[in-house]
């Protein structure tokens, strides 16, 4: 059944009431881990390292905090689900247009790409606009800049959800899903992020490769060297992370909007291009902790590691003076 562009059909979730245990079980266990992972991520940042210093710690907290309520709703969602309610009150309405679809879980997701999309802007500007990078982006700015982000990914998933899901007999259809919505939520949640990361990162390259530092050539090889192939390994990590995970689902969604193949949302494939969808929660934390020195510096602190506190000062006099400047209010 088809009208106005509408049909009977989920673009990115099913109904809880028909994912088997072992999908419920895997869905629980990724988001336990990312709410583990990214616990984890904000206390080594918040308690170890001054966020005061540099724009990108704040960003990467703000990344952590945003995929840790990910992780959340994705164990809420899946655990405190009735998708057989009957709605009748305005209370139940709320519950069939909000809980049930999902919206907080993908809400997060869509906040989570911008918050991907901000940092990677943030690295460019620091690289190829240094000194108005350091005198004219404050805290303050990126701060009402990341929460704007943030609010606009619930609000975006709350106008698509409330738009497209029905309500008929007392029954809430999770949903009927109208296309051009769903192209519109495509391109924000997906295309927009894959053509800022790669047209970002193309740039970010091409300036690191093609900058001239004053002093000797050893110092070039070795300063500058070493942060910038961090910071593009650190990035081209982030970019495949986001990649392998959402391309599956939302290229299969995709076709489906053009009507060259029907989604089958019982699938195996279906299913298992949500998991990779869920997992992102998890990876980012593993991208950020393994390619960011301060972080791990801060980590080797906060488990009392020797030295942990020696490398994490050293790390952060070498970061905030080959990348980061002291941040302004």
């Amino acid at each position: 059944m088809t009208t106005s562009g509408e049909t009977l059909a989920s673009p990115d979730q099913a109904s809880s009431s028909t994912l088997s245990i072992p999908l419920l079980v895997t869905y629980c266990v990724i988001g336990s881990c990312g709410i583990v992972g990214n616990l984890l991520t904000v206390v080594i940042i918040a308690a170890t390292m001054d966020i005061k210093r540099t724009l990108t710690n704040i960003l990467i907290l703000n990344q952590s905090i945003i995929d840790f309520f990910c992780s959340v709703f994705l164990v809420l969602t899946t655990i405190a689900t009735n998708p057989d309610r009957h709605i009748e009150t305005f209370a139940d309405i709320v519950y069939c247009k909000v809980w049930l679809t999902k919206m907080p879980l993908w809400g997060c997701f869509i906040s989570s790409s911008f918050g991907l999309i901000t940092i990677t802007v943030e690295r460019f500007v620091a690289i190829k606009f240094p000194i108005w990078y350091k005198t004219s982006l404050t805290r303050t700015k990126l701060v009402v800049a990341t929460g704007f982000l943030g609010l606009l990914g619930l609000v975006v998933m709350l106008g698509y959800v409330a738009a497209s899901t029905r309500i008929v007999d007392g029954h809430c259809n999770v949903y009927v899903a109208n296309k051009n919505l769903g192209n519109m939520v495509i391109v924000l949640q997906y295309f927009l992020p894959i053509i800022v990361f790669f047209a970002v990162y193309w740039q970010i390259a091409f300036v690191l490769k093609n900058r001239v530092n004053p002093g000797s050539k050893e110092r070039k090889d070795t300063m500058h060297g070493k942060m910038s192939r961090n910071i593009i390994v650190t990035l081209i990590k982030v970019v495949l992370c986001f990649v392998v995970c959402w391309s599956p689902n939302q290229i299969y969604y995709f076709l489906y909007l053009l009507n060259l193949i029907q989604m089958d949302f019982q699938g195996i494939f279906y299913h298992f291009s949500v998991v990779l969808i869920f997992c992102n929660c998890c990876c980012n934390p593993i991208v950020y902790a393994l390619n960011y020195k301060n972080f791990r510096a801060g980590a080797a602190k906060l488990f009392g590691c020797k030295n942990g506190k020696n490398r994490l000062g050293q790390s952060a006099n070498s970061s905030s003076l080959q990348e980061n400047p002291t941040v302004r209010e």
